[in-house]
């Protein structure tokens, strides 16, 4: 069985929560929130979900992120 995690993000091309999850042995890539684990990407960090279990942020284009988030980050730390 393939063990399920919420990817939340806009800023990932190609999108990797479709067909690619058909190759993959051990997990299953969902668009959006899951209610156990999520990974939070760039920009939808600020999307944190309080009801998902484990929260996840992941930064893929550190260069592109405003400064802001990184304030944001530091700030709600504790929510991942």
């Amino acid at each position: 069985m393939k063990r399920e995690i919420g990817l939340h993000y806009n800023s990932i091309s190609p999108d990797i929560t479709g067909t690619e999850n058909n190759i993959s042995k051990y997990l299953h890539l969902r668009k959006g929130v899951h209610e156990f684990i999520t990974v939070y990407v760039d920009e939808m960090i600020h999307s944190v979900d309080r009801n998902c279990k484990h929260n996840v942020a992941m930064l893929v284009e550190p260069i592109s992120v405003s400064a802001r988030l990184y304030s944001w980050i530091e700030k709600n730390y504790n929510q991942f």
